[in-house]
């Protein structure tokens, strides 16, 4: 009898610890404030490797001259693909407040990206992106919630297209072309800096192969400031990609800092998106 209590206790806690994390976890993620944050964090987190990757060779190459030199050489280290599969772990500050969970993200080049979010190994939220609509599954509170892509856009005050954040998740750069970036370089490290309705951007590249190790994203007339840093760099095929990458990111009110390390990427084809909604489910659109 005394085990039989003890096992429905150690249950009761689990399912306890869930629902506090889940709850956390969804506080985060839907937070009205936070869209634009979470933007930036999907365009971050992503930039991966394949899990037999090597490690980067400690060998110097020539440093890009130009702005549009500069460019091409991140454009070629870019990884092409048709679909890819990534798991990675995450822990969240969000105005003091810790929260720690897993996510698995399949993404299918030019069409879509797929996210299940997971705490103790019960999935609480899965999300939906493409370059229509952002869709997303609450299993905790049983409500599916559906916006246009443009929503996230109106929020963040800040025009990002799928195809932009496409290009970011591959770690190339947005929101600067060749024509209106300022290119120097100082302490051996390249610098680019430009600027677009109201934001300012910049990107330090990593000096053994040129790919963005710090970029800071300003918009002095709303307060808001996301700093972004990668490290463990590895390659993949002819690219290179960081393994870890840490975020800060504030406005007036509020703040967050997010780390995140990848596990497991793998290059597939012929993935699974599931999304399928419950009909019990209440519906936000």
């Amino acid at each position: 009898m005394q085990e039989e209590k003890k096992i429905c206790s150690n249950k009761k806690s689990k399912k306890s610890k869930f629902l506090n994390r889940a709850s956390n976890l969804i506080q985060l993620i839907q937070a009205k404030k936070y869209i634009y944050w979470w933007c930036y964090i999907l365009i971050f987190l992503s930039n991966t490797a394949c899990k037999h990757s090597r490690q980067l060779s400690q060998t110097a190459v020539n440093i890009p001259s130009t702005t549009v030199s500069t460019f091409a050489e991140i454009d070629s280290n870019s990884l092409f693909f048709s679909e890819l599969s990534a798991k990675m772990k995450i822990d969240a500050t969000l105005d003091g407040r810790k929260q720690s969970f897993n996510a698995n993200m399949r993404w299918k080049k030019n069409h879509h990206i797929w996210i299940s979010f997971n705490i103790l190994g019960i999935e609480g939220m899965r999300v939906w992106i493409d370059k229509d609509s952002i869709r997303i599954i609450d299993r905790l509170n049983k409500r599916y919630i559906a916006k246009p892509y443009t929503y996230l856009n109106e929020v963040a005050s800040i025009d990002i297209p799928f195809n932009q954040l496409e290009n970011l998740l591959l770690g190339k750069l947005i929101m600067m072309v060749p024509e209106t970036t300022t290119y120097y370089v100082e302490n051996n490290q390249i610098v680019l800096k430009s600027g677009q309705n109201n934001y300012q951007y910049e990107a330090k590249l990593d000096s053994l192969h040129y790919l963005p190790s710090l970029i800071t994203i300003s918009n002095p007339l709303f307060g808001r400031n996301l700093k972004a840093t990668f490290s463990d760099f590895r390659s993949i095929g002819d690219g290179f990609f960081s393994y870890k990458r840490s975020i800060i990111a504030s406005d007036p009110l509020h703040n967050m800092i997010l780390d995140a390390t990848f596990e497991q990427v793998e290059l597939q084809e012929n993935l699974s998106y599931p999304f399928q909604v419950n009909s019990n489910y209440s519906r936000e659109e």
